[in-house]
């Protein structure tokens, strides 16, 4: 077929399907514009998947197919997943692997192997979808600002109560981290397993307290924590009160602001 003919012969399925967002019919949309490319490709039946792949995916580019998928509903699908945090790359595979999608995507059908294969399908997305969010100069704010505000508001109200984004919740999980390394060091064996342990928990602490003294929580005094629980835990480490001269250095490290400040960045560099 010449590239006119092709044209006309692709140009047949979005006239029968004009209708496909609103009839949720992406699925039988992608299909049939999947079976009018082939017959468009010579010797299909004999090259293999990746080749027709690639010669489905340049004729659907080629014809603006593609370019008809790119719906406003489908843009703000895309938003509403840049609203939550998300990458482009994020969202473009969350949206291809997302089976309740498949029906409000002709992409869903495109992503396939044998169809237009994935690479393709998300090469063609990243530069097309990117400038959907706030930061990028091209973001349409007129069409879109309204919407990516409600999306917003309600991603960040729905990770409210998310668990450990309270700090009292951090210091908890913190804690039930240093007893299971406590527990582990009081059965460790081997030198280096306790060096190590003994290291986890000094980090732990230090963890601890970076939270208590940069945010004002209060804990009920009838919970493991109380306002000086660096000393408390200092103290679980070898059994003796921080009195003792080795841990009222360190101590001292950490309650020390140069100290402070370079044990900040220490753990900055190294996770926990």
């Amino acid at each position: 077929m010449t590239d006119g003919q092709i044209k006309e012969h692709i140009s047949k399925v979005h006239a029968r399907n004009h209708n496909w967002e609103i009839n949720k019919g992406a699925f039988k949309y992608g299909q049939q514009l999947w079976e009018a490319t082939l017959q468009c490709i010579e010797n299909r039946d004999t090259n293999d998947d990746e080749t027709n792949a690639n010669q489905t995916f340049h004729i659907l580019s080629a014809t603006g197919s593609l370019s008809k998928c790119l719906t406003d509903n489908f843009r703000k699908i895309v938003i509403s997943y840049h609203a939550r945090g998300l990458t482009t790359t994020q969202a473009i595979d969350q949206i291809l692997y997302d089976e309740d999608l498949r029906y409000d995507t002709p992409f869903h059908v495109f992503k396939f192997a044998n169809v237009c294969g994935y690479d393709n399908i998300k090469k063609f997305l990243l530069q097309r979808i990117s400038y959907l969010k706030p930061t990028d100069p091209r973001w349409p704010h007129k069409k879109f600002g309204e919407y990516w505000k409600k999306e917003r508001q309600e991603y960040l109200e729905a990770i409210e109560d998310m668990p450990f984004s309270n700090t009292k919740e951090q210091i908890a999980s913190l804690y039930e981290h240093y007893t299971a390394l406590n527990t582990h060091l009081n059965s460790a064996k081997e030198a280096i397993d306790i060096e190590r342990l003994h290291r986890c928990k000094l980090q732990t602490i230090a963890a601890i307290n970076i939270l208590t003294r940069t945010t004002e929580v209060e804990i009920h005094h009838q919970a493991v924590f109380q306002k000086n629980i660096p000393k408390i835990l200092l103290e679980a480490i070898s059994g003796t009160p921080v009195e003792n001269q080795l841990h009222t250095q360190i101590q001292k490290q950490l309650t020390s602001p140069n100290q402070q400040q370079k044990l900040t960045t220490k753990n900055d560099e190294k996770a926990i």
